[in-house]
This record gives structure tokens, C-alpha cells and sequence, in this order.
């Protein structure tokens, strides 16, 4: 039976979020091809992240089921990979950079974004263009990228587990990655100032025993 720390978090957007996953097809699968994901998730991204009326290949926004948009577990995981990078974690904590590559689960796997009264986002609230400079078989040309995004006052709502034992990343490593990753931003554009946010619940939860063939959130309902 594996033990895991808890953490149970909400984000409140100050800035709109920009979305960076590509909607055309043949984008996405060049994306694709630089993701360390199982096939499953591939094909799932495919499903839910092309638009066949994105005729323009410099458009990116978020993934979308029938719930509503959302972007993968992944993402929010290489922001904390970043900040703790930032702030030297990885170096003066010998392994703690395995810990977070192969112990740190964040769930739900779909991380979803709610509007005020609570409610899944199903759309986004319009979209951003800026010039993006293109090199391909004609050469380097400029072009619009358009990045579809959601407005500020958004949340976002998910658990983190940290497998244990795991002294060399504590309580105290998190809460300073969020800190810093809250002037960094999440999503994409983050230099212009997009994806700001304010970490409006950190609460460190009771530890969780996991059974072979069970999941952290099913731990959750035991």
C-alpha cells in the first residue's frame, strides 16, 4: 500500500488565461510529437483539441469535451516543475526532481475552469492576436496568431499527491513554487502578462493510503 501527502488547492485568475494548445490538425500532431505522453492521451488530446474549422495553423486555444474546456494535468504539473526550478529546489534538494517527475499526481486529470457561480466554462470568452513569424518551405513570413482565452475571475479546483517518503520536497517548497508561480503566470504568453493568478486555497490534507489497482481519488471516497 503506497502513501501519499495531500493537498487540496483552488487558483482564482487575476488575467485572462491564453490557451496554447493547437487547433489545426496538422499543428497538433507536430505538438504531439513533443509530448512524453502515453498514446492514450495522445488520442484523446486529438479528440478533443482539433478544430476542423481552424484553417489557420497559428490558431491555439484549450481542449474541449462535452463538459467543457479544460487543459491536461500535465500542464499544471510542468508550471510547479518550473517554479521549483526557479528557485534552485532541484539543485540544493538532491532526487527531489524525480519526486516531482514520477511522485507528484495532480488530479483531476482534466483540470476544468468555473466562472463565478461555480459553473464549468464551456467557451472560450474571445481570442487574442499578435504577429507570430513563420519559417517554412517559402521561406520566414509573418502572420496572425490567435490565441483563444478566458476571461480573468475564472477558477480552477484540483488535488495534488506527493508520494511518500518524500523529505526533499516539503509543504514549505510548494507553497514558495505557487507563490513565485503566481507572478509567472499559467498557460501560454505568460511574458505579456497573461495567466496571473492568486492561490485562494492551500490546504495541506490528511495523508492517503492507495491500494494496488486504485487511484488517488477514489482513495478520496473510501
Amino acid at each position: 500500500m503506497l502513501e501519499y501527502s495531500h493537498y487540496n488547492l483552488c487558483l482564482k485568475f487575476d488575467a485572462n488565461v491564453q490557451g496554447g494548445i493547437p487547433k489545426h490538425k496538422d499543428m497538433i500532431e507536430g505538438w504531439l510529437d513533443q509530448k512524453a505522453m502515453d498514446s492514450e492521451i495522445k488520442d484523446e488530446i486529438r479528440k478533443d483539441g482539433i478544430d476542423e474549422e481552424a484553417t489557420e495553423k497559428v490558431w491555439c486555444g484549450f481542449l474541449s469535451d462535452e463538459e467543457g474546456l479544460y487543459v491536461p494535468d500535465i500542464h499544471f504539473k510542468s508550471h510547479m516543475k518550473d517554479a521549483l526550478s526557479r528557485l534552485n529546489v532541484f539543485v540544493s534538494k538532491r532526487g527531489s526532481k524525480n519526486i516531482v517527475h514520477f511522485g507528484m499526481i495532480i488530479r483531476p486529470d482534466k483540470l476544468r475552469f468555473y466562472d463565478n457561480d461555480g459553473n464549468i466554462i464551456k467557451e472560450p470568452s474571445g481570442y487574442t492576436e499578435a504577429i507570430a513569424h513563420i519559417t517554412g518551405p517559402q521561406g520566414r513570413r509573418s502572420a496572425l496568431k490567435r490565441n483563444d482565452h478566458i476571461d480573468a475571475g475564472c477558477s480552477m479546483n484540483f488535488h495534488i499527491f506527493i508520494a511518500k517518503p518524500h523529505g526533499k520536497l516539503s509543504k514549505d517548497d510548494l507553497e514558495n513554487a505557487l507563490s513565485l508561480g503566481q507572478e509567472m503566470g499559467f498557460g501560454t504568453n505568460r511574458t505579456m502578462g497573461y495567466g496571473r493568478y492568486t492561490v485562494t486555497k492551500f490546504e495541506k490534507c490528511d495523508d492517503i493510503k492507495i491500494k494496488l489497482g486504485q487511484h488517488p481519488l477514489d482513495a478520496l471516497k473510501d
